[in-house]
């Protein structure tokens, strides 16, 4: 193999791999703001937040004795902040939306949406549902479901 072709090869390996990078790149900057972002919330509220989990359309946490819970639920571009006390929550469940889909191998379920419903001790408060994976906003489920099993047990 002469050198040209190896410099055409590496010409076209780069211009393959090299917008993956960039991307992973600008995804991680981009996280690492929105978890600054979030963590100035929590900071106007005269709080600190730890066990920060980040997913595609939510981020959540706790503050750092665990009597609030933090979260954020991306609308858009733009990501809307709250918190609550977790002594007003009762009990939490799992909502899972699902569809039967049949393929050549038998039927199976495809997860529309996973959600946290968190109730409170107030029964005149609705349940509030807390979204960790949408299909209409991703098309697949990185760790949302670990995730999700996760934060049902913490808030327990």
């Amino acid at each position: 193999m002469d050198l040209s072709s190896i410099i055409i090869g590496a010409i076209f390996l780069a211009a393959f791999i090299l917008p993956f990078i960039w991307m992973g790149i600008r995804r991680k900057k981009e996280e690492k703001k929105n978890i600054l972002s979030f963590q100035q919330y929590a900071l106007e509220q005269n709080e600190t937040i730890v066990n920060i989990d980040v997913m595609e359309i939510l981020m959540i946490a706790f503050n750092v004795n665990k009597s609030k819970l933090y979260f954020a639920f991306k609308d858009g571009e733009s990501w809307n902040y709250h918190h609550i006390n977790t002594n007003e929550i009762s009990s939490v469940k799992v909502n899972r939306v699902s569809s039967a889909i049949t393929t050549t191998n038998g039927t199976k379920d495809l997860i529309k949406k996973l959600q946290l419903n968190l109730y409170f001790k107030h029964k005149d408060l609705p349940f509030l549902p807390i979204t960790f994976y949408n299909q209409q906003v991703s098309m697949e489920i990185n760790d949302e479901l670990i995730l999700l099993n996760k934060w049902v047990l913490l808030l327990k």
